[in-house]
């Protein structure tokens, strides 16, 4: 539609096998030949759609090495056509009317495919030949018929739209064309028209030059929209004849969508696609709607000669409106998708290299400037979008820049010439790294040759400074190097000084040369070469000077090195006019600056001067020698001194050279110097051999560059070495912080801080060294090293925490080899005597240790151990009182005390004082109180008394004692506990008595704990009872104990001291039912009872006989009175007898428990009534009972005789 080379409607493109619409042309694949390999059985077939209402078939066979000799036409695997026709390679098969009828029938019905109006069935066409066969001109021509309907946002409509407003009249034509033959008929059924919706005006604001290129740059598309109903979209189409791209915008604030296959070739803008102004409208419209849409084009776009884009508005009926348009072409192209580069530039710090140039020095800053742009739009000056190509550049094999985002067209890329000899490529390249293209020029580059070194001035055939006669044609040799070319141009710049010296002072200076030109070697490729110079100095005097130095730059532009420059002493040569002379050593040449000097010693700066004349300058001095030992030519000591440089070289591991310098009359030496001064600073080293009584001779030896010498040494400064350093007693001093000074030393206490000091000498010349010189200082056998400057020392020491004495010497620690220390090891001593400890007290004599101290007054006598000597002076003893219990101090006092012993030094020393404790009250003694005592004293070192005794756990005492302490004791005897009953059963119950005495000094009370004992130790408390008890009298306490388990047990009464007594143990036996006999008799004796109860059946049987006798009298008043007396009388008594038992046992429970705990009275030991020669005994309870000596187990014999084990 539009002729825009863009199809909105059209064959399918998508499925395979369909050709153009209504003329089929294509195999089952898609192409329009396909080869097939004949199968074993000489057939081959090939498969392709057939329209249903075919108009025609046909197609071409052709064998490449055989016949085809027979078609067979299949349609779903069963054959409908067949023929046989005359072999040969080639055949064209059409089908005639009847077979295309035939044909057509057989198509009719099973599945089809549908496409385009058309339906298609599959059929396969098979051919009998020999070889490979190829079918091709495939020609299965149809009718078809479609009816189009478009509407909304469908591209056919889209397309009508954009062609009505090309027409510029509002009418629409349609174009056709056709690449074959054919008809065609049209018939537009229905149009719809709307007029609510129009475009008013639209520009490209940014980015209108065609040919458009997807750059970086952001594009901006204005349009303004008329219209009545709310505007609530846009449509964005941008394409060309073969790509396409839309985009569908919201304009209530949702995100864009993309609605084109060819997603990504426009990109709209992050963050403000679209920006909306509303106004008034024109024309009719009640609205109008600016737009702007702000995108850019990807490098997914390939060249086109036409870029259109199409903006329309979507109102809320979803009427989308004629389309705001653009085109980007030129006539030629619309759309430039190729990078091309456009040039390159080299520039250093000097600017532009000219192409003429092709040296480079090595390590040159060389900016490579690089213009790119599109090959089509030569204008646009847009840059490409970062990430689509590379700006490479590559120095040689190596790639040193990459710009994959550049901000213009045009870019620098620093570079730097590589360190290599030879030639170096500088290439820059121009690579895509997405779908954009790539012009005709790519890549460009350029060739260096790099010149790594810049020439140097190799040598001369002259000296630096030198002398010469004059001569018309003074000749001079110069050779230089330069690995790569050789310079052209060099000249040299030379001063006369009898012609160019301005100033006078006898000295080039800038701006006094002249150029004079250099003659160049022949073969200046090679890598040296000598130029010549050739002066005429004919003019100059004896002594005048000339100066040379040499300029220029090879042409790579390295300057020429090492040509000299007009600097004073920085000229390539400079000479002197004159004939040559020997040196000369006056006879007082030698001195020492400190005066002359005997003896020398190591570690010990030096300074000499020796004087000397050369008439042709210092610099023609070839060797500067200075020997300590001229007169010994084995070992001279020797210094050289290098005329060149200005330095000295020791030539000997025993001189060290400080500092030298050879001076003129007034300053440093120059190279013309005539009357000179050699000064030179030196050290002996320790291990230089010591010759004893043997001397050495200084001396001077100077060689000029001619041979001539002169050589002299000096007999008057001979000297001798001695490395001997001693530290002399007689200068040792000691400092005392604490302690006291002895003849050969002193008295110290333990850890005192003292200082000793002293002096450090050459043994020689009793002269201190100048070096600093570590020295050791030993107190027993623990050194301590210091630092001796200018032959002083001092050391800070402490005294050991022990005593004794103790030897404090001193020596020499910092002799390297050779060096000796000469100290007089018998003087350098001192004894440090070490008072280890103060007075100290060892022992107490009185008041007696333990003892408990009244409040009345005491003699404190010490025995005191003090090896230094006790201070009697300071004799003092301190008291103090203090309760036990809170550690208040109630009382407190300080006496002398008295050396009762004749010396003051021992380790049994007597001293006395005496302490009052009358001050004490009694109500303060009612408390736990204790005194202690110290001793306070100290001895000739200083010590103060020390405190070695722990006296009653008090630190600081020498002695403590108890105060006596008024309070109640009590006691208890280990026999004071009684049972009320020992014969126990098991609920039965006995009083436990027990008396405790009160032994103290007050009333008091005491808390009685009584504990039950089992046997096996187990203890359970059966009452703690309290119990007030007056000084010195008894009190007893009692509880009741009512047992609950049988077995050996006991009461222990526990008082808080920790006394306990022990009750008798009783065996507590289980309480048994009573036999009969028990019943009738108690516990009375079964015999007793025997006879009792006889007694009484005699009684009751001689009862009976008196009833029976008097009942035989019936009637008898007598018998009646008697019968009813004795029957009141008999229970009378017997009720009395009964109620007695009964209140016995009610009123007294104390007799029963006790009886009961008889019964079972375990010990037979306590209660023993009788025995037996075989062990057992009988209780009080009438129970045998045997103890086992073997185990210790109890045995008793039961009622029936049998023996059983208790427990």
């Amino acid at each position: 539609m539009g002729l825009d080379g863009r199809d909105e409607w059209g064959p399918a493109t998508t499925l395979q096998g369909i050709g153009a619409w209504g003329w089929q042309d294509r195999f089952i694949d898609g192409s329009t030949t396909t080869s097939v390999t004949v199968n074993p059985s000489g057939r081959a077939a090939a498969e392709f759609w057939v329209p249903t209402e075919l108009l025609d078939l046909g197609l071409t066979v052709r064998s490449a090495n055989g016949n085809v000799s027979a078609w067979t036409l299949l349609v779903n695997g069963l054959p409908v056509l067949n023929s046989s026709v005359t072999p040969s390679p080639a055949h064209r098969i059409e089908l005639d009317p009847d077979q295309v009828d035939t044909l057509r029938q057989s198509l009719v019905g099973g599945s089809s495919l549908p496409e385009q109006g058309i339906s298609y069935r599959e059929v396969e066409f098979e051919v009998t030949a020999s070889g490979n066969v190829t079918f091709g001109a495939l020609s299965a021509p149809s009718s078809a018929s479609v009816t189009l309907v478009a509407s909304g946002s469908d591209p056919l409509l889209l397309a009508a739209n954009t062609a009505r407003s090309s027409t510029g009249d509002g009418t629409l034509d349609l174009d056709f064309l056709a690449s074959t033959k054919g008809s065609i008929r049209l018939t537009l059924l229905d149009a719809t028209t709307v007029s609510s919706i129009a475009v008013h005006d639209a520009s490209m604001v940014a980015g209108d030059a065609s040919p458009v290129v997807p750059s970086s740059a952001w594009r901006k598309f204005n349009a303004t929209f008329l219209h009545e109903a709310s505007a609530v979209a846009l449509r964005l189409d941008v394409g060309t004849a073969t790509q396409q791209d839309a985009w569908f915008l919201p304009l209530g604030g949702s995100q864009p969508v993309s609605l084109s296959m060819d997603a990504g070739l426009v990109e709209l803008h992050p963050e403000a696609p679209v920006t909306v102004q509303t106004g008034l409208g024109m024309g009719g419209f009640s609205t109008a709607t600016e737009v702007q849409v702000v995108f850019r084009l990807t490098s997914l776009w390939d060249d086109a000669a036409a870029v259109d884009l199409d903006l329309r508005m979507v109102d809320s009926d979803g009427v989308y409106s004629m389309p705001a348009t653009y085109r980007w072409t030129d006539g030629f192209a619309g759309l430039d998708d190729d990078l091309v580069l456009e040039g390159i530039e080299f520039t250093d710090d000097s600017g532009t290299i000219p192409s003429a140039v092709n040296y480079l020095i090595a390590g040159t800053p060389v900016n490579v400037t690089v213009d790119f742009g599109w090959e089509e739009a030569s204008l646009n000056d847009e840059p490409f979008l970062a990430g689509d190509a590379e700006i490479q550049v590559w120095l040689g094999e190596d790639l040193v820049a990459v710009e994959d985002a550049p901000e213009s067209t045009s870019l620098v890329f620093p570079t730097v010439a590589p360190f290599t000899f030879g030639t170096v490529t500088w290439e820059v390249r121009l690579v895509s790294t997405s779908g954009l293209g790539i012009g005709s020029i790519s890549v460009i580059n350029r060739t260096f040759t790099i010149d790594p070194m810049a020439p140097r001035v190799l040598g001369t055939d002259i000296e630096a400074f030198d002398h010469r006669m004059p001569s018309g044609t003074q000749r001079f040799e110069i050779d230089v190097m330069d690995y790569v070319l050789l310079p052209s141009d060099l000249e040299a710049m030379v001063w006369f000084e009898w012609r160019d010296d301005a100033n006078g002072d006898r000295w080039p200076d800038e701006g006094e040369h002249n150029p004079v030109a250099l003659f160049p070697p022949n073969d200046l490729t090679a890598s040296t070469g000598a130029y010549t110079l050739l002066l005429d100095d004919r003019s100059g005097l004896d002594g005048e000077r000339v100066a040379v130095y040499i300029t220029g730059e090879d042409e790579a532009g390295h300057v020429l090195e090492d040509g000299g420059t007009s600097d004073r002493y920085n000229h390539l040569f400079m000479y002197e006019i004159g004939a040559d002379a020997s040196p000369m050593i006056p006879e007082d040449a030698f001195r020492l600056d400190e005066g002359p000097r005997s003896v020398l010693h190591p570690g010990t700066l030096y300074s000499a001067s020796i004087d000397f004349e050369e008439q042709n300058g210092l610099s023609d001095l070839a060797a500067v020698e200075f020997h300590l030992a001229f007169d010994r030519p084995a070992s001279p000591m020797a210094v050289a001194y290098d005329v060149d440089t200005g330095n000295c070289t020791s030539l000997t591991d025993l001189v060290i050279v400080d500092a030298c310098r050879i001076r003129g009359q007034v300053l440093d030496a120059h190279p013309f110097e005539k009357e000179m001064t050699l000064e030179i600073d030196f050290e002996l080293a320790w291990y230089t051999p010591d010759l004893g009584d043997l001397t050495r001779v200084p001396g001077l030896v100077l060689t000029d560059r001619a041979g001539n010498q002169a050589q002299a040494g000096f007999d008057d400064a001979a000297w001798a070495f001695s490395a001997e350093l001693e530290m002399p007693s007689e200068d040792v001093e000691l400092l005392l912080s604490q302690g006291t000074m002895l003849d050969d030393g002193a008295r110290l206490t333990p850890g005192s801080r003292f200082e000793v000091s002293g002096a450090l000498q050459f043994a020689a010349t009793e002269e201190a060294p100048v070096f600093d010189c570590e020295v050791e200082v030993s107190l027993a056998g623990r050194s301590t090293s210091v630092v001796a400057k200018n032959g002083i020392w001092t050391a800070e020491l402490f005294a050991p925490g022990y005593g004794g004495t103790l030897p404090l010497t001193w020596g020499v620690a910092c002799l390297p080899e050779g060096g000796r220390d000469v100290t007089d090891e018998a003087s350098a001593v001192r004894w440090m005597v070490v008072d280890g400890l103060g007075p100290a007290v060892v022992e107490v004599i009185s008041p007696l240790p333990g003892r408990a101290l009244e409040p009345t007054t005491y003699d404190v006598t010490f025995l005191v151990e003090e090896e230094g000597g006790l201070d009697y002076t300071t004799l003092e003893m301190r008291w103090w009182v203090f309760d036990d219990a809170t550690g208040d101090q109630l009382r407190d006092g300080r006496v002398p005390m008295q050396l009762l012993s004749a010396k003051n030094v021992g380790l049994r020393l007597e001293v006395q004082g005496t302490m009052d404790l009358s001050g004490l009250d009694a109500g303060m003694l009612e408390e736990r109180l204790t005194v202690a005592v110290a001793l306070e004293a100290r001895d000739f070192a200083g010590n103060d008394a020390v405190h070695l005794l722990s006296a009653r756990g008090q630190t600081g005492a020498d002695g403590a004692w108890a105060m006596e302490w008024y309070r109640p004791e009590f006691d208890i005897a280990p026999t004071a506990v009684t049972y009320g009953s020992l014969g126990l059963t098991t609920g039965d119950q006995t009083v436990v008595e027990a008396a405790v005495e009160n032994v103290g000094s007050l009333d008091g009370d005491v808390d009685v704990r009584f504990e039950i004992v089992q046997l096996d130790g187990t203890r359970t408390l059966l009452r703690s009872q309290p119990l007030t008890v007056a000084q010195g009298a008894v009190g007893t306490v009692a509880v009741d104990w009512k047992p609950e388990s049988p077995g050996a047990q006991w009461i222990e009464v526990v008082l808080p001291n920790g006394d306990i007594a022990s009750g008798p143990v009783v065996d507590v036996r289980v309480q048994q039912e009573a036999e009969l006999t028990e019943r009738i008799f108690g516990t009375v004796d079964p015999l007793l009872g025997g006879v009792v109860g006889l007694a009484g059946l005699l009684v009751v049987t001689l009862f009976l006989l008196l009833i029976a006798r008097a009942t035989s009298r019936q009637g008898s008043r007598d018998e009646y009175d008697w019968d009813d007396g004795f029957d009141d009388e008999f229970e009378d008594e017997h009720d009395d007898e009964f109620d007695d038992d009964e209140a016995v046992m009610t009123d007294d429970p104390h007799i029963s428990t006790a009886a009961s705990a008889t019964v079972k009275q375990p010990e037979p030991t306590a209660e023993a009534t009788g025995g037996s020669s075989d062990g057992w005994t009988q209780g009080a309870d009438g129970v045998w009972w045997y103890h086992d000596p073997n185990d210790g187990s109890w045995w008793y014999r039961g009622s029936d005789g049998v023996d059983r084990k208790y427990g």
